[in-house]
């Protein structure tokens, strides 16, 4: 199941199959509480978990409203906030959180997240390795950019999300995240890149 941006019908859908709840397997910047507060009223159920058929790569271009949130960035090519593709490998692991968004939320998360797309992803618990029988979604962009880097603010949003749940939690987001190129993984680059010193990239 893909819901295309701006996720036309999503409402009756998951009036009808999900008790007019979305669970968002979030993977980036909406892990950090303070960070999905933004967009997100409080209340929701959240809970560690991994899924299953994804990549996640830093290679969506931010907008305008992105750097509103963010601030401009310190390079011309460090623009680049994340993304989950379909993985080649359908047992590809991407660990997250799945929330448990109300309708009355729907409409700024599609103000935050645009042109994401929607798909249906298979999440087992993090703790349990259980298989989540909930029909969970994950935000998706098929035109992502092959030559931007992470805007170090939002780069430092994630980490302390991640990091915040565990740090097992946190190992897995730094060895499961991919730049651009799918095979650069994010703690690799952060070692080897000689201007990363705290927040600042």
């Amino acid at each position: 199941m893909v819901f295309p941006y701006p996720w036309n019908g999503l409402e009756e859908y998951l009036v009808e199959k999900s008790g007019g709840v979305l669970n968002l397997f979030s993977y980036g910047s909406l892990m950090n509480a303070y960070s999905s507060a933004v967009t997100l009223s409080e209340g929701g159920g959240m809970y560690p978990a991994i899924g299953y058929g994804f990549k996640r790569v830093f290679n969506y271009p931010m907008g305008a409203h992105a750097y509103e949130r963010y601030g401009d960035p310190h390079a011309p090519d460090a623009t680049a906030a994340l993304n989950a593709i379909p993985a080649a490998d359908a047992s590809s692991q991407i660990n997250g959180l799945i929330k448990a968004i109300p309708l009355s939320d729907l409409e700024n998360l599609r103000n935050r997240e645009v042109n994401y797309e929607l798909h249906e992803i298979v999440c087992t618990d993090w703790d349990t390795r259980r298989r989540i029988m909930d029909r969970v979604f994950v935000l998706s962009f098929a035109d992502g950019a092959s030559d931007i880097f992470p805007h170090p603010t939002y780069l430092q949003v994630c980490l302390e999300g991640a990091n915040a749940i565990s740090e097992n939690f946190g190992y897995m987001f730094l060895t499961s995240t991919y730049l651009f190129d799918g095979t650069t993984t994010l703690d690799h680059w952060m070692k080897k890149t000689s201007e990363y010193h705290g927040n600042q990239l």
